[in-house]
This record gives structure tokens, C-alpha cells and sequence, in this order.
């Protein structure tokens, strides 16, 4: 599994009403799925690394280890709603 975030966002329900929408049909986690259905990625709003710092964290599967443009698709157009920087766990 590989994993980015999205550190430092502005507002939780503004985050969760953006991924509503860019995500529908599936909430906490929220799925990013390909053409057939198989999920690529699950996003996460929580604040667990930092207390008191929000963050979008997206976990991509295994199975989708090199969907890497899909998942910083959804971070980018996220970040542009509640800010906040995209990082890797790399």
C-alpha cells in the first residue's frame, strides 16, 4: 500500500461536502474506484498524526500501486476547496 495526504486543511465538513461530491455513494472511507468497479484508493478525514491538524489521507490499494495521477487528481481538486499540501509517504 502507498499513501499521500492532504496536511493542514481548512474544514472538516467543507472536506467531507468535497468529497461527497467527488466521491459519492460510499463515505468514511470514501472510494476512488477504476472503470470496473475495483476500488484504487480510500480517503480518510482525521487527525490523528497531529491533534488538532486536519488531514485527507488517501490509501491506495496494492492491486492499484501505480494509480498515482487518479489520486492526486481528487487531492488537487480537494486542495483547491479547503487548501492545505499534498505529500507522499515516501
Amino acid at each position: 500500500m502507498k499513501s499521500y495526504a492532504l496536511s493542514s486543511i481548512a474544514s472538516r465538513s467543507t472536506a467531507t461536502e468535497k468529497l461527497d461530491t467527488l466521491l459519492p455513494g460510499q463515505r468514511e472511507p470514501w472510494l476512488l474506484k477504476d472503470a470496473s468497479g475495483d476500488v484504487m484508493a480510500y480517503f480518510h478525514v482525521n487527525d490523528v498524526d497531529l491533534p488538532g491538524v486536519l488531514t485527507v489521507s488517501a490509501d491506495i490499494s496494492g492491486r492499484h500501486y501505480d494509480c498515482d495521477a487518479e489520486v492526486l487528481s481528487v487531492l488537487e481538486r480537494l486542495r483547491d476547496r479547503v487548501g492545505g499540501e499534498i505529500t507522499n509517504d515516501a
